[in-house]
């Protein structure tokens, strides 16, 4: 019952033989998990943080180049994205950033709740620091 020579050497080398197939399953299981997480990443990546604005019934306003987005949230903490700025900073940061380029669009977002006095000492220190285009975002109205 044993195997001869040539059918061992003939075992052998089909053994040894390279698979020269690709096995595309691990590939597109990952491709699936990447397109899951980016679908649910998306909507968060927006505007980076959730503040409550009030509503308005206002055209939208149409934006050729990526705007800052100047967030106050409901302590009056105002935030750069999602990077929170010391009081004492935000004016040297805006001077510095409007030397670079003063036709940015700043989108400021404020809470609703948040006092009429926090915002507009904020939109201040944005009109003292040279930029001239600010733009408040607002909850497009139902009526």
């Amino acid at each position: 019952m044993g195997y001869s020579a040539t059918e061992l050497k003939r075992r052998r080398h089909a053994r040894s033989q390279l698979m020269t197939e690709i096995n595309m399953a691990p590939f597109i299981d990952i491709m699936l998990v990447l397109v899951v997480i980016l679908m649910v990443a998306a909507p968060v990546l927006k505007f980076g943080m959730e503040v409550n604005v009030p509503e308005a019934a206002l055209d939208p306003i149409e934006n050729t180049q990526d705007p800052l987005v100047v967030n106050i949230d409901a302590q009056g903490v105002v935030h750069f994205g999602d990077t929170p700025i010391a009081q004492d900073v935000i004016l040297t940061r805006l001077t510095a950033m409007a030397v670079e380029n003063d036709q940015i669009q700043i989108f400021l977002r404020a809470e609703k709740s948040l006092a009429y006095e926090r915002v507009m000492e904020v939109v201040d220190m944005i009109k003292q620091s040279g930029f001239t285009k600010v733009a408040l975002i607002t909850d497009p109205s139902d009526g």
